[in-house]
């Protein structure tokens, strides 16, 4: 059975393709609603760059930054570091809890307008 932070990742990703953003390189017959933007996993590593946020989600041109943590999940102080430099750039990086996935919903939809 998957760990709680993984299972939540699924279910924003389930949400995500619901919605239309799919995974980058979803195959167009794979689509069931018309694509608006997709998302990319990111995995951190030394190589790959430790601390980036889980998911690069694109939708509608507008680039997001999100860290997943489980209700009891806590960022690494170099994974704050990392939000706070995309903040301070003029992106858009949070942290998502499950408490917050209404709120995560809401503002994907607002970005899809």
């Amino acid at each position: 059975m998957a760990q709680p932070e993984k299972q939540f990742e699924n279910q924003i990703k389930r949400w995500l393709e619901s919605q239309g953003i799919y995974k980058l390189g979803t195959p167009a017959n794979k689509m069931t609603v018309p694509p608006c933007g997709y998302y990319e996993k990111r995995l951190g590593s030394a190589m790959t760059g430790a601390g980036k946020p889980d998911l690069l989600v694109v939708v509608k041109g507008r680039a997001l930054e999100f860290e997943i943590k489980c209700e009891t999940g806590r960022p690494s102080e170099l994974q704050i570091y990392i939000i706070s430099q995309i903040n301070k750039s003029g992106g858009f990086g949070t942290l998502v809890y499950p408490k917050d996935f209404e709120k995560f919903k809401a503002y994907i939809m607002e970005l899809k307008k």
